[in-house]
């Protein structure tokens, strides 16, 4: 467009020449040479000065196309780098959430896991301090004697029918909790005053009488059990003994020790009169 309005402002002052000398070529002389040979010659020159003039315009036109072009060229490959980039960072931000929405449901799963851990563990201890709580409690009865007569009133009367007779101990769990494989021992003195029970074993003191180990049942609460554990142990006091005490003794590994002692006044039936 720029080379056209050039070529046009150049042109137009040859052709005003042209329209002039046609119309007043047989009018006016200089010489030899009329006025249209000399505005032929100012045309021509102004057409090859309009020429030269238009091969520098397009020649610097298509230099400043070439650069424009090559400045294009490159804002574009610019551009374009930067859209890579940003592609390039989309990805990279694309992949980043993703991560991170992976790392957010992984640690979700641990918070749901760790919730159950921690419920479970709370149960537990709850649990165990449950267990802490509960306790055996072991009361003691011997025969028709109880317990708080026992722990009141140690010294009680028993009628030996015969040098040996049998005592029955009822041993009753008023706690929470079982008391596991007690150890149960029953001894008396003066020593010469045997004591015997089922499952003695060989080389035991004749007055000790013990239940312990695999011998041992546990005794489990009164409303589990119903009722009370009899122990029957066999005691043997010869004639010249008329008193003897008697120890009771029972503790376990979550059983705190119950022991008593009683004093027993031994009574026998009247002797025959001797016969005359």
């Amino acid at each position: 467009m720029r080379l056209a309005l050039w070529l046009f402002a150049f042109l137009l002052p040859a052709i005003w020449l042209a329209v002039v000398s046609y119309l007043f070529k047989d009018r006016v002389q200089f010489g030899k040479m009329s006025l249209g040979d000399i505005t032929n010659i100012l045309a021509v020159g102004i057409a090859v000065f309009s020429l030269v003039l238009a091969v520098a315009v397009y020649r610097d036109s298509a230099r400043s196309g070439a650069e424009q072009q090559r400045t294009l060229t490159a804002s574009r490959a610019a551009l374009e780098a930067v859209v890579d980039r940003a592609t390039t960072q989309q990805k990279l931000l694309e992949i980043t959430v993703g991560t991170l929405d992976s790392q957010q449901k992984a640690m979700e799963r641990a918070a749901g896991t760790l919730d159950s851990q921690l419920v479970l563990i709370r149960e537990q201890t709850d649990r165990e301090l449950e267990k802490l709580r509960r306790k055996p409690v072991i009361q003691v009865a011997l025969g028709d004697l109880p317990w708080y007569k026992i722990r009141t009133n140690p010294r009680i009367s028993f009628l030996f029918k015969e040098p040996k007779e049998t005592f029955h101990f009822i041993v009753s769990n008023v706690g929470t909790a079982p008391a596991i494989r007690p150890t149960t021992i029953i001894r008396t003195s003066p020593e010469k005053v045997f004591v015997a029970g089922q499952g003695d074993g060989p080389g035991r003191r004749p007055n000790v009488y013990q239940i312990s180990g695999l011998g041992a049942a546990d005794i489990l609460p009164i409303t589990e059990a119903k009722t009370g554990y009899s122990f029957a142990v066999d005691i043997s006091v010869p004639n010249d003994v008329n008193e003897f005490d008697l120890y009771f003794r029972m503790f376990g590994e979550n059983l705190a020790a119950t022991e008593f002692s009683l004093h027993v006044l031994v009574t026998r039936p009247p002797k025959p009169p001797a016969s005359e």
